[in-house]
């Protein structure tokens, strides 16, 4: 029986150091490769998961870009540390790694703020501080003080 290679993406569940890692790798291409082909390879780059702080700090980036947009709006926008790391934890893919946490911040957070929008919850002024219970984004407007 032939033993089962990773080569990309995918990875393995061992961690190998990087040079043991750059070596099997090199070993792979070799068996599915022409000389030419690798001859053109100037280096090969061996790329860590993410850890949880790498990906929370992600999405802090991800949504201090939302937090701006909506700063246009004069809506404020607070998003608590659970709230982040909830984020984190649903937008993260081992495989895909961090990408899919621009599509869950639009999903769970934007769609439903535009949406209190659009129905009058969130207006103009309001701060809105976004939080997680029983594993849901909750969504808490202050409204701002009439003068």
């Amino acid at each position: 029986m032939e033993e089962k290679k990773n080569l990309g993406f995918g990875g393995s569940a061992e961690v190998a150091s990087d040079e043991e890692s750059r070596s099997i790798i090199q070993s792979e291409l070799k068996k599915y490769f022409r000389p030419e082909l690798l001859n053109r390879i100037d280096e090969i780059i061996i790329f860590h998961k993410l850890t949880q702080p790498e990906i929370d700090e992600i999405a802090r980036k991800m949504l201090h870009t939302l937090a701006n947009r909506m700063e246009e709006l004069d809506i404020h926008l607070t998003v608590t540390d659970a709230a982040v790391e909830r984020l984190g934890k649903v937008g993260y893919d081992p495989v895909y790694g961090a990408r899919p946490l621009r599509r869950t911040i639009t999903n769970s957070l934007e769609d439903a703020i535009s949406e209190k929008m659009l129905e009058g919850a969130i207006k103009a002024g309001d701060t809105v501080t976004v939080d997680v219970k029983d594993d849901n984004f909750t969504f808490e407007t202050s409204h701002a003080a009439q003068a």
